[in-house]
């Protein structure tokens, strides 16, 4: 098994329980020139990737879904290089098998560090963005690693235990798909409370589950893998959350025990599944809506369509 990692035995053993920065040696693969990336957009699949775009530093904040359209790679990376563009490949492990065993080599190699640790369902996606472009807080489902690639990029970390910063019902709306990930009510002022890592090419950053977080780029084309997995703990947790969610909205209830372990819990994932696998709450999931096409003529690479060329976007 090949070592991507440089991961000490301390930080193997807090991974996903605590902030772990540390090296990783993908940077170094030959995989992410521009060449290559460039091929890659052309060729990728339209229902594994979103491409967005975002306001300003000190602008009014708004996140817009788009389309990249039938354009040569190069000018894809000429409009993100150009804009304020965020694109994101996902399904890597699917799509670039390549790019996709580093990733499972390099988990293996911190299963290995940390015996017991498993993980599956891993989805990994390239992110290629614009350079002083920027992710609003938010907090995953999954759990979160981020491999950074090229260029520099700032990412905030806050207490998921906080509820002041992630609130049980606002977790329970992301779990639900009612809203996108980005809805917390974040202030500026929380800043003074983050854990802040500024990456380089070959950093790794990963963080506890559903801690809320929000990503600057710094300069430069930025170039980053994240992996979203589960392990046991999220798969609970997403359980107990789903089925809290559910007894707030359909039985007028205000649970309070995010309680991982226990009768009360199992029966609060099994819930969950059963209403997951019924989709008895599909038709009031967040759509998302393409409002944009990329653009390299156009100011921050971007054009926006008519309201009768917006349409939803279906994602696999």
């Amino acid at each position: 098994m090949q070592k991507w990692l440089e991961l000490s035995d301390s930080q193997a053993r807090e991974f996903g329980d605590q902030e772990v920065h540390c090296k990783h040696l993908f940077a170094d693969s030959g995989l992410f020139t521009d060449e290559k990336i460039a091929r890659l957009i052309e060729t990728y699949p339209r229902e594994h990737y979103n491409v967005n775009t975002m306001n300003r530093h000190g602008e009014e904040r708004f996140w817009r879904d788009g389309e990249i359209g039938n354009i040569p790679g190069e000018q894809v990376l000429e409009a993100i290089r150009d804009g304020q563009i965020w694109l994101s490949l996902h399904h890597i492990e699917k799509n670039v098998p390549e790019m996709g065993n580093m990733v499972k080599q390099a988990f293996d190699q911190i299963k290995a560090s940390k015996p017991g640790y498993d993980t599956w369902r891993h989805n990994t996606s390239l992110l290629v963005s614009s350079p002083g472009a920027k992710v609003h807080c938010h907090a995953d489902v999954p759990m979160i690693a981020l491999w950074h690639l090229r260029g520099r990029k700032r990412v905030y970390l806050w207490d998921p235990k906080d509820p002041k910063f992630l609130p049980g019902h606002k977790l329970e709306s992301i779990i639900l798909k009612e809203t996108e990930e980005d809805s917390l009510d974040y202030r500026p002022d929380w800043d003074e409370q983050a854990h802040a890592y500024d990456l380089e090419p070959g950093d790794l950053v990963a963080w506890p589950l559903n801690a809320p977080h929000r990503v600057d780029n710094l300069d430069d084309l930025n170039m980053s893998l994240t992996t979203e997995y589960m392990t046991t703990e999220t798969q609970r947790s997403y359980g107990v959350n789903y089925a809290n969610g559910l007894m707030r909205r359909v039985l007028g209830m205000s649970p309070r025990s995010q309680e991982l372990t226990g009768p009360a819990a199992l029966a609060k994932c099994a819930v969950a599944l059963a209403y997951k696998k019924l989709g008895l709450r599909k038709s009031q999931e967040f759509k998302f809506i393409s409002t944009f096409r990329i653009d390299p003529q156009a100011p921050d690479g971007i054009r926006l369509l008519a309201p009768e060329e917006c349409k939803e976007i279906n994602l696999a």
